[in-house]
């Protein structure tokens, strides 16, 4: 997948996604949840997601003022976030996540 710098509306933010290895067999990526973050070149935490892998579409899609990711708990929707983060991402980043 293709995190790292990228720059909306001319605002550099570095995107992180880290796999979480759900699922009964953890070597089987499709069975994987990836938790992917949205920081601010300061290191400040912007936005979270979790979605599961999907093999329709192995990368993240960047526009100039959003980002696509696959979603849909397997089932390949694609869902596009607002860039830069709203503040309610940013409030959504810090509860606690209340369901597995």
């Amino acid at each position: 997948m293709n995190g790292g710098i990228h720059t909306f509306q001319g605002q550099q933010y570095n995107i992180v996604l880290c796999g979480l290895a759900g699922g009964i067999d953890p070597g089987n990526i499709q069975d994987d949840e990836i938790l992917l973050s949205v920081y601010s070149m300061q290191g400040e935490l912007l936005a979270e997601r979790y979605f599961e892998f999907a093999w329709e579409l192995r990368e993240l899609e960047y526009g100039n003022n959003y980002l696509i990711y696959a979603d849909g708990d397997g089932a390949g929707f694609e869902t596009r976030m607002a860039m830069p983060p709203t503040r309610l991402d940013w409030i959504r980043a810090r509860l606690p996540r209340l369901w597995p």
